[in-house]
């Protein structure tokens, strides 16, 4: 069973994955800045 993890920006879009059918460790960088902004 895969968990199709994937990191979502604040406005909503896919920044990384969905790792489907492998293991892996998913990173992402981001402005806490925008958070605020969503």
């Amino acid at each position: 069973n895969t968990g199709n993890s994937c990191i979502i920006n604040p406005k909503g879009q896919i920044i990384a994955g969905p790792l489907e059918a492998e293991e892996g460790i998913l990173y992402a960088e981001f402005d806490v800045c925008l958070i605020t902004e969503a």
